[in-house]
């Protein structure tokens, strides 16, 4: 059985935890040997308290309490993590659209034009996705170990019977294919080369803070985090609530950021 120690701090004052106060805790975390440190305060965290929780890990947890003190502060309940993930093709060295003996007469297709990387395609016969989204699902980008270490990949997408790989550097992909050309969907294979981005951050929502109405009902834990990207800042939010049974529910999971890329809050058990 592994027994863990965690200190906890509460200022109930009028002013906010200053950056000293918060040091000297830091410092007994050490001295007797804890692997936590939770502060409970009446008034907001200033930032430079925020910012050296953050550099402390996942060992600091700040809650904020406002306005009424709830009956019992979870203290088993802080496992939210907000992941962000972001990828996209870089370059594209090789693209070269392979369609069956035929094919171009039959559909008066111009053979140059099949390889335009601006091509759409579609692996169900009904929805088209581009390049990017082929090299997204082969490279299953969010599995966090996937892409480590790698920035180039080269693929043959198809299951025509005529498999002219280059070399054992491509994998191949044997998946039902189809080019879209003139509103037409056309059996095709793809050899595809390409360096691309990818990013991976983890944070987990360690800043709590405990809101009520002024009527003293509708009282919740707020999970707060942040997470600053290339493409912007993503804020999130989850308001946690205890039912009648004494058990914690979810009201909900907030993401305010960028459009472009994908953020999502999981719990400690889904990681």
């Amino acid at each position: 059985m592994r027994i863990t120690l965690t200190i906890v701090e509460v200022q109930d004052r009028s002013s906010a935890v200053d950056i000293n106060t918060f040091g000297g805790w830091l410092n007994k975390v050490d001295e007797v040997g804890a692997q936590h440190l939770m502060v409970v305060s009446r008034k907001p965290f200033p930032l430079s308290v925020i910012e050296k929780a953050e550099q402390a890990g996942n060992k600091v947890f700040l809650m904020h309490i406002r306005e009424v003190i709830p009956d019992e502060i979870p203290t088993d309940f802080v496992r939210f993590f907000i992941d962000y993930y972001e990828f996209y093709l870089k370059d594209r060295a090789l693209l070269k659209v392979k369609v069956k003996k035929g094919m171009i007469e039959k559909h008066s297709l111009k053979s140059e034009l099949l390889s335009n990387s601006d091509r759409k395609f579609s692996i169900d016969g009904a929805n088209l996705i581009d390049i990017d989204a082929l090299f997204r699902m082969s490279l299953g980008y969010e599995e966090k170990l996937s892409l480590k270490g790698k920035t180039t990949a080269s693929f043959y997408f198809g299951n025509m019977a005529e498999q002219d790989v280059p070399n054992e550097d491509f994998v191949i992909v044997p998946v039902e294919l189809f080019i879209s050309v003139s509103g037409q969907l056309i059996p095709c294979a793809i050899l595809a080369q390409g360096s691309f981005h990818y990013e991976h951050i983890s944070k987990k929502m360690k800043l709590l803070s405990y809101e009520q109405n002024e009527h003293g009902n509708l009282g919740a834990w707020i999970f707060e985090e942040k997470i600053t990207t290339d493409k912007g800042e993503y804020k999130c939010r989850i308001p946690v609530k205890r039912d009648e049974n004494g058990l914690f529910y979810l009201l909900g999971t907030f993401i305010d950021g960028p459009t472009t890329c994908k953020a999502n809050i999981v719990s400690a058990a889904d990681r």
